[in-house]
């Protein structure tokens, strides 16, 4: 193989490799295209995964308190029903004694109430009105009858106040247990929901690391693919510069050569120069550079 078929093949192995690493930069290109997308993938899926850990938390915490304030409202409840029936006990017990100790009431009695009523009237108009001798003495004897059924009506009476005044004690402890029945129900309705809450976000959660183990391993496979290929265009472009080394050497060789196939060329000249002058024959233009070039 001469000089030039060696020097055509090096340009051509030297094209090739040009080829090639374009062809393996542009396939590293989109590799690493794809490892990212999938890295940011999996960045996004690990901060989802996160920010569910936290509202798990979140919602745990919220679960435990209506769950606690339950406990606590069914300990209140269980304390007023103990109460009220303490008070519907209470009653069973005192109605009969006080019916039995109380005069039957007749159809048609006045209520106390009624009666004092009565009675502040009549007196208002003593006060108010200019009434006779007679007429005053008349109405203080009325007075005076009213007040008598006024006592009789109040021993009548006694044992429906009495009763009265226990139905008026059990009605807010009533109304408190109802109360405190419905924040049961509702906080328990709560509790309930925080808790369903928190199973889904939890599954979310599993469902999410699935998806990341699956990324993670994609993305090791991509990062791979990556790596080989810069292997492959690292041990290409190390062909490279080596081809290049080797062209530079090849023309440091060729410049030396023509350099000194010039200088022979020169030497002859000078000699043909100096043969002229020792013959004494005329020098053209071309002789005297080429004399000059002795000198220098």
């Amino acid at each position: 193989m001469d000089e030039s078929e060696g020097k055509k093949e090096l340009s051509e192995k030297l094209n090739s490799l040009y080829e090639e690493t374009r062809v393996l930069r542009e396939e590293m290109n989109k590799l690493n295209s794809v490892k990212e997308e999938t890295f940011n993938k999996k960045s996004e899926v690990i901060k989802n995964i996160r920010e569910m850990i936290l509202k798990v938390k979140d919602v745990k915490e919220k679960r435990d308190e209506k769950t606690k304030s339950v406990k606590e409202e069914k300990e209140k409840r269980q304390k007023l029903n103990e109460e009220i029936k303490g008070k519907i006990q209470e009653i069973d017990k005192t109605v009969p004694k006080k019916e039995e100790e109380a005069p039957k009431r007749n159809e048609g009695d006045m209520s106390p109430q009624i009666i004092k009523k009565n009675i502040k009237s009549l007196e208002y108009k003593i006060e108010t009105e200019g009434m006779s001798f007679e007429k005053e003495k008349k109405t203080m004897k009325l007075i005076n009858s009213m007040k008598k059924q006024l006592a009789e009506a109040e021993k009548k009476y006694k044992a429906y106040y009495d009763l009265k005044s226990i139905h008026k004690e059990l009605k807010p402890l009533k109304k408190d247990a109802n109360d405190i029945h419905r924040k049961i129900q509702d906080d328990a309705s709560e509790s309930q929901k925080l808790h369903e809450e928190m199973i889904k976000t939890s599954k979310s959660i599993d469902d999410l690391r699935k998806e990341e183990k699956d990324l993670q391993t994609k993305f090791l496979e991509e990062k791979k693919a990556y790596q080989e290929v810069s292997q492959k265009l690292s041990e290409k472009l190390a062909e490279l510069g080596k081809i290049k080394d080797e062209q530079g050497r090849q023309r440091a060789d060729a410049a030396d050569e023509r350099k000194e196939r010039q200088n022979k060329t020169l030497k002859e000249k000078q000699r043909e120069v100096e043969e002229k002058l020792k013959k004494g024959e005329k020098l053209t233009t071309d002789d005297i550079r080429i004399l000059q070039s002795i000198d220098e």
